[in-house]
This record gives structure tokens, C-alpha cells and sequence, in this order.
């Protein structure tokens, strides 16, 4: 019986143990960029200011692209401050509606381990609402947001978060919003106006263009009227002809 549970013992041990091992061997690289804070809600006056973190688990990396999108009619991009971790930043623009950066570590790259800060963003309210940044990413491709694996072509970015707020504006910028609002709507019509404008005359000039005559018209050839028509067929003139015997 002692030998038995001893077995056992033994048996049960040598599986975790190698449970243990095949898990620390098959660990996955993963890494995660977060706006941070992910929600909140900012009061007239004040302004939006967020930090774009990326997160890890001891990952080396070459560097990371972050392209963030806003709504342009609530946001604007009033500062951009970069990180001190990384040494390089080839991109770091607002193009209105899009913050895109690039930051890039040494050529030995850097370990990732934690919430490191790539960027702080600072927003000026334009209007009041609801409003987001979103991260752009789409897994397996590397043309958005991506997270550069050293010495590989591998995207390590399994993960985003993106941010959720309420914002009031001044009441001087929720003035301003409403009459951009207003010229907005009022330009619509217009412009429908104008395209319909347009395709109706285009229809019209393509069917004048397509359309075929109905009927065919016969058009006599012209004579003078003030000469007698010849007989058909004689060649002579009727008038200089003597009567024929009755």
C-alpha cells in the first residue's frame, strides 16, 4: 500500500512539474497599447489629456506604431508629448482627426515590461457630447497600430483599448460648434440640390442623344409650275402634237 501511494506521489509530481515546464517554454510574446485613462468625464474649461501606454510582459521590441483616431468636431489636438523611453520618434503628427506616431528603440532594441508611456496627448474641447479615441488595429496586418518583435517582422499587438468620454465646451466653443453645425445643414441641400441638378440634365441630353425619328417623312422632288409636265414615256411635247382623227 506504501509503495502504491508512493507511486502516485511520484506520478503526480513529474506531471506538473512538466505541466509547469511545457508552460513557461510555450509562453506566447503578446503586447498591449492602451489609452489611459479608457474613460472619464471632462468639465467646461478643462482640457482631455491622455496617455497612449504600451504594455508587456518582458517582450523586446523594435518600436511601436500608434495611430489614433478623434472626432474633429469635439477634439483638437492641443499638445503631443513624447515619452522618454523611446530614443526615436520619425512620426509624431496630428493630421487632423489622426494622431499618428512612430517611436523607435536602439538598434539592440528594448524590453517591454509593464505600462511604459509613448506619448501624453492633450485635447482642447470643441463641443459638448459623448466622444472617443480609438486605437486603429486589425489583427495580422501591420498597416495601423503594431508593435515591432526585434530583429523580426513579427506584429506582437494582440491588444488595444481605446478611450470613452464626456466632454462639456466653453460656452464661447459650443457658440462656435452650433453655427458650424448650422452651416453644415445648410450647405447639404444644396449640394443634393446641385446633383440632382445634374442628373437630371444628363438624363435628358443622353435620351435627346439615344432618341430615333419615329416616322419617316417622304419629301417630292421640287418641279416648276409654271411649265406644262411631259408626257411620261414619249419624249415629245403633248402641246405641239395634232389631234388624232376621230
Amino acid at each position: 500500500m506504501k509503495k502504491l501511494f508512493l507511486k502516485l506521489i511520484i506520478l503526480v509530481s513529474t506531471f506538473g512539474f512538466t505541466f509547469l515546464l511545457f508552460s513557461f517554454n510555450s509562453k506566447v510574446s503578446a503586447a498591449s497599447l492602451i489609452i489611459n485613462p479608457p474613460f472619464g468625464s471632462i468639465a467646461s474649461g478643462k482640457d482631455l489629456s491622455v496617455d497612449v501606454v504600451i504594455k508587456g510582459q518582458d517582450e523586446l521590441v523594435d518600436g511601436v506604431d500608434a495611430n489614433i483616431a478623434y472626432d474633429s468636431n469635439f477634439l483638437k489636438v492641443k499638445e503631443m508629448k513624447k515619452g522618454s523611453f523611446f530614443s526615436d520618434y520619425p512620426i509624431f503628427k496630428d493630421d487632423n482627426g489622426q494622431v499618428k506616431i512612430t517611436a523607435l528603440a536602439p538598434s539592440e532594441g528594448v524590453k517591454i515590461f509593464g505600462d511604459i508611456i509613448v506619448a501624453t496627448l492633450v485635447f482642447e474641447i470643441q463641443d459638448s457630447g459623448d466622444t472617443k479615441l480609438t486605437i486603429a488595429y486589425e489583427d495580422g496586418t501591420t498597416s495601423e497600430s503594431n508593435v515591432a518583435q526585434h530583429g523580426t517582422a513579427k506584429d506582437l499587438l494582440t491588444q488595444v483599448t481605446s478611450g470613452s468620454y464626456k466632454v462639456e465646451a466653453t460656452p464661447e466653443k459650443l457658440q462656435a460648434a452650433r453655427a458650424k453645425r448650422a452651416k453644415q445643414s445648410g450647405l447639404i441641400p444644396i449640394l443634393i440640390f446641385i446633383v440632382l441638378i445634374i442628373i437630371v440634365g444628363f438624363g435628358i441630353w443622353y435620351y435627346k442623344k439615344k432618341k430615333k425619328p419615329s416616322e419617316e417623312y417622304f419629301v417630292p422632288e421640287a418641279f416648276p409650275m409654271d411649265e406644262v409636265p411631259k408626257e411620261s414615256g414619249s419624249g415629245k411635247d403633248s402641246s405641239s402634237s395634232p389631234p388624232s382623227p376621230g
